[in-house]
């Protein structure tokens, strides 16, 4: 079985076919050698060693990191006041000196995890790079020492050391903040058939009044231009109705009515989700008076548990209804943005909750225009013209919202978007509202504009995904090609038109920025690793030079994206943090397998060629070093702004 295992590791290298009988290590070793001699021999063909290369591409894209480091280390020094000394290293695998191996150790100063709940590092599902790096660094080894066959870099020597730290780190993180003097009972010992326990147990999780309109006044500013799923109007009239304070505590009319136990359970969302948007504020720029006290009455994020028992109390599997897909959603955007609870660079997690979220979509109707449905004419649903309009008005926007969503978690982990497989009316969002039925107007518009801007975008994205992703009738490269060079166009559209931008428009184009950086970078590295399958050389090298050129200055977007998310954007950083760090790990193994491929060629390269070479290859280990840097700087920003107020943290805001 070890003999197998060793000769499919070594097909990855050799572009001989399958039928090819090899009997014995030195055929093997021949074949191998061949293969590595094969590179030398067309290195002519290969792009950073001919004529035409230019370094200082590479070069103006390293100046421009050097320019951010000030706010880097500026960010850091502020990390490490507020963090306990640690004592993790990750190690990783650099270059090759005087035929050695020389690592990068990379030093955690602070306590906070620099994976968090993104520790398991892949590209997309089913990915085949954790596997191959390995391999490269192997023959890279076996290339250095001679032919010996016993040197084998154990390149996962610290696996299961790193992976007891993280599960270590994991069970410390379970927060311990608590909103009342008395405890919250446990989720499993309440009976989810009582509705009196089940209210109870909401009641315990709800802060003091004062906190409650701002808790909603900032996720309408903040959460709402991007998240729309609420008509705003309606929302606050069903909080006003059911909810009151009584001597300081909150009284709740249920009436044993499914949609006041959904409502509550959203507004318990609401105010989480504004609370993590305070501390992340806390963190990148100044507080008014009226949000600093609210960083002591912190809003547990335990409570997450008892949305999902209501959830199973009112049966949502079999009763669909708009409010239950408002509460499903909240949940799966609180996944997403939340460290304690989210899906991992694997998307494991959100893979049933996403589809389950798109598949109540569907069963309400949303993929049709409210005025297709039966009900619509109906006399009795609407009692004014006004309600009427608020209420088609939010059903688009609710669809375009739910695609959104399925479509982030597509491009962040790979998988055909569902929406594509839906049939759908919808045409451009549109706003009739008036200052009578929102507190801004101008956050509305924006939300609306932002739709229809951004509908083109997103239909080319889903067309791209929906293609790669193909079973029955599998994708071309061409055909690829073509897509891909549709994105660039908008991208490039989009890159032009940043000046004079608001916060908000500034937000939203860097999020879809990042996006499609994402899908353009990882389909061109699968089509690279398709076309060495094929043994296709020259065209496997002309896009090994697209995919590095494009993994560099998407990194350089990147880098400055994530300077502006801690530094300028405030509580919008809460949208954009966790995509530079997927896709800062991306972009970590890409430029792995860079140079990992970088050292094989170099080894084999004539004397002219090897100083480029070595050139490009210490560009490519800045890069690698800074791709680190940027992971974990992000990351301490992230579980900071959500852990830093554990134990005491009025005194710290003093």
């Amino acid at each position: 079985m070890e003999d197998r295992k060793e000769l499919q590791q070594e097909r990855h290298h050799t572009n001989w076919s399958p039928n090819t009988k090899i009997t014995t290590p030195n055929q093997r070793d021949i074949l191998k050698t061949n293969n590595l001699m094969l590179l030398t021999n067309h290195t002519h063909k290969f792009p950073f060693v001919n004529n035409q290369y230019n370094s200082g591409n590479l070069n103006d894209k390293l100046s421009e990191l050097n320019k951010s480091k000030s706010g880097v280390a500026e960010s850091e020094n502020e990390l490490k006041q507020h963090s306990t000394p640690s004592n993790e290293t990750i190690s990783l695998i650099t270059r090759i000196t005087d035929n050695k191996i020389a690592n990068y150790i990379f030093f955690k100063n602070t306590r906070f995890m620099v994976l968090g709940s993104f520790q398991r590092a892949v590209l997309w599902l089913k990915d085949p790079i954790m596997s191959k790096i390995p391999e490269l660094f192997n023959l890279v080894k076996v290339k250095a020492d001679g032919k010996d066959k016993n040197s084998k870099i154990n390149v996962r020597r610290k696996d299961k050391q790193v992976t007891q730290v993280l599960k270590t780190h994991i069970e410390r993180k379970k927060l311990g903040r608590d909103t009342k003097s008395n405890p919250i009972p446990n989720t499993e010992q309440v009976n989810v058939l009582d509705l009196d326990n089940l209210a109870v147990l909401l009641l315990q999780y709800l802060p003091v009044e004062e906190a409650i309109p701002i808790h909603i006044q900032r996720f309408f500013d903040v959460i709402y231009p991007f998240f729309p799923i609420f008509d705003e109007k309606d929302f606050r009239a069903k909080v006003a109705k059911i909810l009151s304070y009584e001597n300081g505590k909150p009284v709740v009319h249920f009436k044993d009515e499914k949609a006041r136990f959904l409502t509550i359970a959203c507004l318990l969302l609401v105010c989480r989700i504004s609370y993590v948007c305070i501390c992340l504020c806390d963190k990148t720029s100044a507080l008014t008076e009226k949000n600093i006290p609210l960083l002591s009455l912190s809003v547990d994020g335990k409570l997450t548990k008892v949305v999902n028992v209501v959830l199973h109390r009112f049966n949502y599997l079999r009763k669909s209804s708009v409010d239950v897909l408002q509460l499903l959603m909240l949940l799966r955007f609180y996944q997403t943005i939340a460290p304690e609870d989210s899906d991992g660079s694997s998307g494991e997690d959100g893979l049933v909750i996403n589809d389950l979220v798109m598949t109540n979509g569907e069963l309400v109707g949303l993929n049709f225009e409210f005025s297709s449905l039966n009900f619509y004419q109906s006399a009795a649903f609407f009692k004014t013209e006004d309600e009427k309009d608020r209420y088609t008005n939010f059903w688009c926007k609710l669809w375009y919202c739910l695609r959104d969503m399925d479509l982030d978690y597509a491009v962040n982990f790979g998988r055909g978007p569902n929406s594509a497989r839906y049939e759908t009316n919808h045409g451009p969002a549109y706003c009739t509202l008036t200052n009578n039925n929102v507190h801004d107007i101008a956050i509305e518009r924006f939300s609306v504009h932002r739709i229809n801007r951004n509908k083109p975008i997103s239909d080319a994205l889903i067309d791209l995904l929906s293609c790669v992703h193909s079973v029955k009738v599998l994708p071309k490269i061409n055909e690829v090609d073509l897509k891909l060079g549709t994105l660039e166009n908008m991208k490039r559209d989009l890159c032009t038109s940043n000046a004079n931008k608001t916060t908000l428009q500034l937000t939203d184009d860097l999020c879809i920025l990042l996006n499609m950086n994402c899908v353009e970078s990882c389909i061109n590295y699968y089509i690279l690793l398709k076309l060495e399958s094929l043994g296709t050389l020259e065209s496997y090298m002309n896009r090994f030079n697209i995919l590095l050129h494009l993994t560099v200055e998407s990194y350089t977007f990147v880098f400055d994206a994530a300077l502006k998310s801690v530094n300028e954007l405030s509580s919008y950083a809460l949208f954009l943090i966790h995509r530079v760090i997927l896709t800062s790990l991306k972009f970590f193994h890409f430029t792995m397998y860079f140079t990992a491929r970088m050292m094989l060629i170099k080894q084999h390269a004539a004397t002219p060629r090897h100083t480029i070479l070595t050139d490009i290859i210490e560009k490519l280990i800045v890069i690698l070093q800074n791709v680190t840097k940027l992971h974990g700087f992000c990351a301490d920003k992230y579980y900071t702004s959500l852990r830093i107020y554990e134990g005491d943290p009025v005194k710290w805001v003093n």
